[in-house]
C-alpha cells in the first residue's frame, strides 16, 4: 500500500518539478535534524517482523503558498486496519476558542507565540520507531529508500495530545529557561536549579554530578509536576510492573529517575485508583443492622409460635454391634427463646418432615417456620407442596398449617437466633457424653436434659423488680417456672377453684410477658454491630461473591440482577448472574467493585 502510494506521488512530481524538489529538501532536512533516518538492509531486516510502512503526502495552506507540509498517513488501512486503529487519541486539551479571547481582555496588550515543529519535539522510543517507516524516492525508476521517523509526525492521532502534554509541562520555567533567562525565586522547583537537556526536557542540577558508579538519572532527575497526567502514568506504569506490590521498592525506583513533589503521598492516590488494587482490596459495605422481625417480637403468643430450624451433628450411636449416626433438629422459639430438640436418622426429607411431625405433636403448629437454605429443608417444603395437591388437604392443613421462610445462602447472621443455640447444646452435650458411643435411648436421654438446661438459662440478668427474684427464663413461658418444679397442692376440681386457677394461670403468663416486655425486649434494642447506613447495592452493580473458605482470586464475578428490601428499603441480599449461573447471596457477602470511574 506504502509503495503504490508513492508510486502515484512519482508520478505527480513527473508533473510538478517544484513539489519534487520541495519534499526531496524537506526530507533531507528532516535527516539533518535528526526526525528522519535511513535504515540499512540489515536493520530493515531485522526489524521487520514488527514493523508498519506509512504513506506519506504533500499538504499546502492556500494562506501560505511558499509553506509545505508532509503528512505521515497513519489513517490508511491494510486488511481493514491502520497505525491509527492501535493509538490512543487521548483527551482533548485544547484551549477553546471562547477561552482565547477571554485572555485578549485582561490586559492592554496580548501576545500570542507558537512552538516551531512542535510534534518533532517528542521523540519516539527506538524500539517504536519501526512503526512510523516510510518509502522515499524522487525518481520512479530508482528503487525507494526505507526511512523511520524518529518524532512524533503529522497524521498520527495521539500527537495533538502528546504535544500539549510536553507543552504544558512547568511552561513558565521552560520559557524562561529557554530563553536563558533565570527563573523565578516563587517557582517551586527554583531549589532544585533546574535546567534543559539538549531535548528541552527540564532536569535538577543536584550536587552528586562527580559520583561514580550511579546512573545519569540520579545525578540529574527529570522534574516533573505533582498534578499532571503524565506524572500519574508514569507513576501507574512503575506500580504496574511492580505488579502492584512492594510499594516502597516502587517509590524508592521512581526518585532514582523523577523528581516529583509530594511522591509518596501522590504514589497513594495513584494506588488507591488503581483499578486492580480497588479489585483486590474492596470488602462488602455492611448496611446498618435491620430491625427485628415481627416473629422475634412477638408478644403474648403461644411459644413455639414462630419457630427457627436448623441440624447439628452428627453423633454416634451403637445399635447392636454396629456404629450409627444421629443428627440433631432443634427447633427454636424466636420469641421466648425456648428450644426443642428432636432427632433424625437421616439427613433426607423424609427424616425432616418426621422430625417436625414429632415437634408439632407435642408444641403445637407454628405459625411460621424459619430456616436457611440447607437441601434437607428446601426438599422438604417442595415436598410439603406437592403433597398439599395430591394428598388429603383436609389431614395435611391439620399437620402443616404454617408457612417456611428460607434466609438466603451464605449468611447465618440472619439465622443468628439459632445459630447461637446450637453452640450452646454442643458445648453442654460434649460435657455430660460418654467416652463410649450412647445407645438410641441414652441419646435420646441426654438431648432432653440439653434441652432443659437451655431453657433454664436466664434472658436477663437481674429482675428489675427485686433482686431477689429469679431472673426469667423460657422455662417460665414453657413450666412456669425456671426449674418447672412446682409446689405440690391438694386436688379439687369444683368449679369454683377450677375458675380461679385459670383466672391464676392467666394472670402468671401475664406476668410473665409483662416481665419479657420490661427486662428482655430492652436488651434487644442495642446494635452490637454495623451502626451506620451505606449506600444501597443496586441492579446493575457488579460484585465478588465473597467466599472465606476460598482465595480470594477464586471468587466469583457477577452481575447484580434483583435485589431484596427489607421493610426499611435497604436491601439484604440480591440475586447475582455469574457465568456458572444465578445465585442469591446476602450483601454481607457481596462486595462491589467500582468500575465506573476508568481510567484513559
Amino acid at each position: 500500500m506504502a509503495k503504490n502510494r508513492l508510486t502515484c506521488l512519482q508520478k505527480r512530481m513527473l508533473r510538478e518539478p517544484d513539489l519534487r524538489e520541495k519534499i526531496d529538501t524537506m526530507i533531507d532536512e528532516y535527516v539533518r535534524k535528526g526526525y528522519a533516518r535511513k535504515l540499512s538492509k540489515k536493520e530493515i531486516s531485522e526489524g521487520q517482523n514488527k514493523s508498519w510502512y506509512l504513506p506519506i503526502f504533500p499538504v499546502q495552506n492556500p494562506n501560505k503558498p511558499n509553506k509545505l507540509r508532509i503528512v505521515w498517513d497513519a489513517a490508511a488501512k491494510v486488511q481493514g486496519v491502520s497505525l491509527n486503529s492501535f493509538l490512543l487519541k487521548g483527551p482533548d486539551q485544547l484551549t477553546s476558542l471562547i477561552s482565547v479571547i477571554y485572555k485578549f481582555r485582561e490586559n492592554l496588550v496580548a501576545i500570542c507565540g507558537d512552538i516551531q515543529e512542535m510534534f518533532h519535539q517528542i521523540h519516539i522510543r527506538e524500539e517504536d520507531q519501526n512503526f512510523q517507516r516510510f518509502l522515499w524516492s524522487s525518481k520512479a525508476d530508482v528503487s525507494p529508500d526505507v526511512y523511520v521517523m524518529t518524532v512524533m509526525t503529522f497524521g498520527a492521532t495521539c500527537s495533538p495530545c502528546c504535544a500539549q502534554e510536553a507543552q504544558s509541562l512547568y511552561e513558565d520555567e521552560i520559557a524562561d529557561l529557554a530563553a536563558n533567562r533565570p527563573i523565578e525565586k516563587s517557582s517551586p522547583i527554583y531549589s532544585l536549579c533546574p535546567y534543559l537537556d539538549d531535548n528541552f526536557i527540564l532536569l535538577a542540577n543536584g550536587r552528586i554530578n562527580f559520583s561514580t558508579g550511579v546512573d545519569d538519572n540520579t545525578k540529574r532527575p527529570t522534574i516533573l509536576p505533582r498534578t499532571h497526567r503524565i506524572t500519574f502514568l508514569i507513576i501507574m506504569d512503575f506500580h504496574r510492573r511492580y505488579n502492584h506490590q512492594n510499594h516502597e521498592t516502587v517509590v524508592n525506583e521512581l526518585r532514582q529517575r523523577f523528581f516529583i513533589p509530594r511522591m509518596r503521598a501522590l504514589f497513594r492516590s495513584v494506588r488507591l485508583s488503581c483499578q486492580e488494587c480497588k479489585n483486590n482490596s474492596v470488602q462488602p459495605q455492611v448496611p446498618i443492622m435491620a430491625q427485628l422481625p415481627p416473629a422475634r417480637l412477638a408478644s403474648f403468643s403461644r411459644p413455639f409460635s414462630f419457630v427457627g430450624v436448623d441440624y447439628f451433628g452428627p453423633m454416634k450411636v451403637n445399635v447392636h454391634r454396629r456404629s450409627e449416626k444421629r443428627w440433631g433438629v432443634l427447633f427454636t422459639c424466636l420469641t421466648t427463646r425456648a428450644i426443642h430438640i428432636e432427632i433424625a436418622y437421616t439427613l433426607s426429607s423424609d427424616s425432616c418432615i418426621v422430625a417436625m411431625r414429632n415437634f408439632i405433636a407435642r408444641r403445637g403448629t407454628p405459625q411460621e417456620f424459619f430456616s436457611d437454605n440447607g437441601t434437607n429443608f428446601v426438599g422438604a417444603e417442595r415436598e410439603l407442596r406437592e403433597a398439599l395437591q395430591t394428598l388429603n388437604k383436609e389431614r395435611l392443613m391439620v399437620a402443616f398449617t404454617s408457612t417456611t421462610t428460607f434466609i438466603p445462602p451464605g449468611s447465618p447472621h440472619m439465622g443468628g437466633s439459632w445459630e447461637r443455640l446450637v453452640r450452646s447444646i454442643k458445648t453442654i452435650l460434649y460435657k455430660i457424653m460418654p467416652t463410649r458411643n450412647p445407645s438410641d435411648e441414652l441419646l435420646r436421654g441426654m438431648l432432653l436434659e440439653v434441652e432443659n438446661i437451655v431453657n433454664s438459662r436466664p434472658l436477663t440478668y437481674i429482675p428489675l423488680d427485686n433482686e431477689s427474684d429469679e431472673a426469667l427464663t423460657p422455662n417460665h413461658f414453657l413450666l412456669g417456672s425456671s426449674s418447672g418444679i412446682k409446689p405440690i397442692a391438694v386436688f379439687d376440681d369444683s368449679a369454683i377453684v377450677v375458675k380461679k386457677n385459670w383466672h391464676a394461670s392467666q394472670q402468671y403468663a401475664d406476668h410473665f410477658w409483662r416481665r419479657w416486655i420490661g427486662e428482655y425486649l430492652p436488651t434487644l434494642t442495642r446494635r452490637t454491630k454495623w451502626f451506620q447506613p451505606v449506600k444501597t447495592i443496586e441492579v446493575g452493580d457488579i460484585v465478588l461473591l465473597v467466599d472465606p473458605d476460598s482465595p480470594r482470586n477464586c471468587w466469583a464475578k457477577g452481575k447484580v440482577i434483583q435485589t431484596k428490601p427489607s421493610k426499611d428499603g435497604q436491601a439484604r441480599s440480591a440475586f447475582i448472574h455469574t457465568q456458572n449461573g444465578v445465585y442469591e447471596r446476602p450483601v454481607l457477602k457481596l462486595a462491589v467493585l467500582d468500575v465506573l470511574n476508568k481510567q484513559l
